[in-house]
């Protein structure tokens, strides 16, 4: 406590103290402080706020006149004051001014005027000239503070916040951020509203942005107040729905949405994944057709449904995207498409009427001659040398295996088989046979070891 006067920044140059202050205590072996000058009023709140510290001051009105002219720098906040101001609010540090009388004047009221400038919540009492009543000012504001909420906020203009306040179902001061005569024991509840007067985000300044939501002006309606509600009401039906229909349907928005100011709004499905698009909403993806699995387009991983129209991915075809491009179901054991009596269509083949050929590859012939009296001919020519001549022989038929080489090959085969067989054993033995002998080693050991502490014992 300190009955002091109060001085502030440039304060010091009346003495000499021209280096300005650093927020740090200077003070010499006698106490005194001769190191710079006086703290600002947001170096001092900055001080008060890093220690949590509620300060009572007493004051005089007429130090107060000195500083309160129309242009005096306690009513204009810097940055840094600025910064305190919302340091205070973040730490709950509300300080308390005590301002005692003087013959000039008697003012409260301007100091709690600076006070609410600078430090938000704060409170203003009037002190005796012997300081007696020090005591009964803390008392009493701290039982106001503890008795009052007050609601800050940080937006700036154009928005704007208003309050609603309920105390235990009873409705407080509309529009008021601050609340008093709150008891222990109160449950208060708050509604707040974020308001933009005449935003831009509605159309220009054609309604208020309240909460997110665009609250239009007296004759606009809209998502956006963006639609002018001006005219008969017969007249601007008419003319809002005329765009809202195509050339050949005099049905509004494919009577799948409906017409706001113009435009199509397309309506919405009860399943999320279904989609009404379009300027006329004259569009869908669940239209389409559907393959024998009920699936839209065979599904996700063969096509999409655009607009009633299935766009097959590649690899896919067909109206519903089921048929597959790819020719490899329709390759006959020679190679050839569909044996070459046909053509593949959606992964089947499709055999020629006019032919013989039918079955899955069109290889199958009822009245074709079996395979043994096909190879009759080459049968003979090439293992007895009788039926056809030579000449045809060599030209049409296969030329055969030589028996040798062939023998050759499997003994050879059977000869490989059997050395890695019994390599495989001997491996094998080998590592069963190490692993015994390890055994037989560490039990020898184990007897040896026996023997010497019998002995020893």
């Amino acid at each position: 406590m300190n009955d002091a006067g109060f001085h502030f920044a440039l304060d010091g140059k009346v003495g000499g103290l021209t280096l300005p202050n650093d927020g740090e205590c200077h003070l010499d072996d006698q106490g005194y402080y001769t190191h710079s000058d006086f703290p600002s009023l947001g170096q001092l709140h900055e001080k008060l706020l890093e220690r949590n510290v509620i300060i009572i001051s007493r004051l005089r009105t007429r130090r107060l006149q000195a500083f309160s002219s129309h242009n005096g720098p306690w009513l204009t906040l810097t940055a840094y004051q600025r910064h305190s101001k919302r340091v205070a609010q973040e730490r709950n540090v509300i300080p308390i001014f005590a301002v005692a009388k003087s013959k000039q004047r008697d003012d409260p009221a301007l100091y709690q005027e600076v006070v609410n400038e600078f430090f938000p919540g704060g409170s203003v009492g009037t002190l005796a000239s012997d300081s007696r009543n020090i005591i009964e000012l803390v008392r009493s504001s701290y039982d106001k503070i503890t008795s009052e909420i007050q609601l800050v906020d940080t937006v700036t203009a154009p928005i704007h916040v208003t309050y609603s306040a309920y105390c235990d179902g009873e409705t407080l001061t509309p529009n008021s951020q601050n609340y008093s005569n709150i008891r222990l024991g109160n449950v208060i509840k708050f509604k707040l509203d974020s308001v933009t007067p005449d935003s831009e985000l509605c159309s220009n300044g054609n309604g208020s942005l309240v909460c997110g939501i665009c609250e239009c002006n007296e004759g606009r309606y809209g998502e956006v107040c963006e639609c002018d509600d001006t005219g008969s009401d017969e007249t601007e039906t008419l003319a809002d729905s005329l765009p809202c229909q195509t050339s050949n349907s005099s049905l509004v928005c494919s009577g799948q949405g409906s017409c706001i100011c113009g435009k199509c709004v397309c309506n919405k499905r009860q399943n999320p994944l279904e989609k009404i698009t379009g300027k006329f909403c004259n569009c869908d993806n669940f239209s389409c057709r559907r393959d024998s699995a009920d699936l839209i387009c065979g599904g996700p991983s063969k096509g999409t449904c655009v607009c009633g129209q299935c766009e097959c991915k590649p690899g896919y075809s067909g109206p519903d995207c089921s048929c597959p491009t790819s020719i490899e179901n329709c390759l006959a054991s020679t190679g050839k498409e569909c044996n070459d009596a046909g053509h593949c269509e959606c992964g089947v083949c499709m055999c020629n009427a006019t032919l013989v050929y039918d079955g899955p590859t069109c290889e199958d012939c009822a009245t074709c001659p079996a395979k043994c009296d096909r190879n009759r001919d080459c049968v003979q020519c090439l293992a007895y040398g009788t039926g056809i001549s030579e000449e045809k022989c060599q030209e049409s038929c296969p030329e055969g295996i030589d028996a040798l080489w062939l023998a050759i090959g499997i003994i050879i085969g059977i000869l490989l088989v059997g050395l890695a067989l019994l390599l495989a054993w001997k491996i094998a033995t080998y590592i069963y046979d190490k692993r015994e002998y390890g055994k037989f080693l560490k039990e020898l050991e184990n007897a040896r070891t026996d023997a010497y502490d019998y002995d020893v014992s």
